[in-house]
């Protein structure tokens, strides 16, 4: 809290702090949609999750929604491949910290100096980020819960992987299916046209 107070003390910001983002209006039917895609997502991650017999299926929901969150389809497909190969990634950083025998409040300091690095660089670039929160996530599940680690870490990648092609097809489907209706749209507007002619 220190260096973040101090950094922003010093000038350093987000690049966007500055700019007010316009306002938008959503409609019930928009809301409506986005709800349903973010539940659709969880839902079929998390059945996948537990028709695989892997341990946490909570993690392919997690995998499910985090494409999601971005701003527009293109950048949505673009997190979910981060999500996949960042946590890869994460996991062989994971895995070389849990390689010596440590004492909890030695992967407590680990917890807080990777919560910093996950904060440095989450907005900056996900995929890099995700080398620092994967092994935060699973250090702390270590704490709370001791896993065997190579059970875990092999878990984390599956269902990362299985729920971040979830939300990836969430997103293509929706794409799709708002194309189509788009084009379905236009085509009554010109048959009201011609109607009208």
């Amino acid at each position: 809290m220190g260096l973040g107070l101090l950094g922003h003390w010093a000038g350093e910001r987000h690049p966007g702090a500055d700019v007010r983002p316009a306002a938008e209006s959503w409609s019930r039917a928009q809301l409506g949609a986005e709800f349903g895609r973010f539940a659709l997502a969880a839902a079929v991650a998390g059945m996948l999750g537990l028709a695989s017999g892997l341990p946490f299926p909570y993690w392919a929901q997690i995998a499910a929604i985090a494409p999601l969150s971005a701003p527009g389809r293109t950048l949505q497909v673009e997190r979910g491949l981060h999500r996949i190969i960042g946590t890869t990634f994460g996991i062989v950083t994971t895995a070389f910290l849990l390689s010596f025998p440590a004492e909890p409040w030695q992967l407590v300091v680990w917890v807080v100096v990777l919560q910093f690095l996950a904060e440095m660089y989450v907005m900056r670039n996900y995929s890099f980020a995700l080398l620092f929160i994967t092994p935060l996530a699973l250090l702390m599940v270590q704490l709370a819960h001791p896993q065997p680690i190579g059970t875990m870490l092999q878990a984390r990648v599956l269902e990362t992987v299985i729920g971040a092609v979830v939300g990836i097809a969430v997103v293509i489907i929706a794409a799709l299916w708002d194309r189509r209706a788009a084009l379905r749209r236009r085509a009554a507007d010109g048959e009201t046209d011609v109607a009208g002619v």
